[in-house]
């Protein structure tokens, strides 16, 4: 919100560090996400604020990683996917983030409508990280996507079972779950034809 701006340019102001400059961006990031719908062109202006943000702290300390992540968060919400992947290469050498960085590439290769190479992704990375509800996510929208444009990939059609598993049980996790799960959830119900189920 604007309080939130202003407390954070005063810090920021006050002391030009890794620090204040992540939570300068990390504030833009906020002030964008409501004005997807609308004020995009606001969004847009907000978001590119918050990668200048972001690019200065990661290039302050190469070390900083939530800065490096912050960059690739942010570029990601502009879209743009490509530059995104090439910044998580900052984090591949750091074990601790293997996870996170999984799931935003994986997420990236979604946005990107690379279905087929995203689900054998997240099912690769699964294996290394088992019980990831972001990779499981990611993996059931991408198969959902494919489902309900009508693919022909016989073995993506083979995973519906594991993509209706994961939005059945997620829907029903109050504290993991998103509303968009339950979007995922309500239109696999209607392209199988249980439309009970969906409503």
């Amino acid at each position: 919100n604007t309080d939130a701006l202003v407390f954070a340019g005063r810090r920021l102001a006050k002391r030009r560090d890794v620090h204040s400059l992540e939570e300068m961006a990390n504030v833009y990031m906020g002030l964008a996400e409501p004005k997807v719908y609308s004020d995009y062109p606001g969004a847009v202006a907000d978001l590119a604020r918050s990668v200048e943000l972001f690019s200065e702290a990661a290039r302050a300390n190469a070390q900083y990683l939530e800065a490096q992540y912050g960059l690739a968060r942010a570029l990601f919400s502009l879209g743009a996917y490509g530059a995104a992947c090439k910044q998580l290469g900052s984090l591949a050498s750091f074990k601790a983030w293997a996870a996170v960085r999984a799931v935003l590439y994986a997420e990236c290769m979604n946005r990107s409508g690379i279905c087929k190479e995203c689900i054998d992704f997240c099912s690769r990375h699964l294996v290394e990280h088992p019980g990831s509800i972001g990779l499981e996510r990611v993996r059931a929208e991408t198969i959902a996507d494919a489902l309900i444009f009508g693919t022909h990939d016989t073995e993506v059609q083979s995973l519906s079972k594991v993509c209706l598993e994961f939005f059945s049980k997620i829907v029903v996790d109050a504290e993991n779950r998103k509303s968009s799960d339950l979007l995922f959830l309500a239109r696999l119900y209607d392209r199988m034809g249980y439309t009970d189920n969906a409503l």
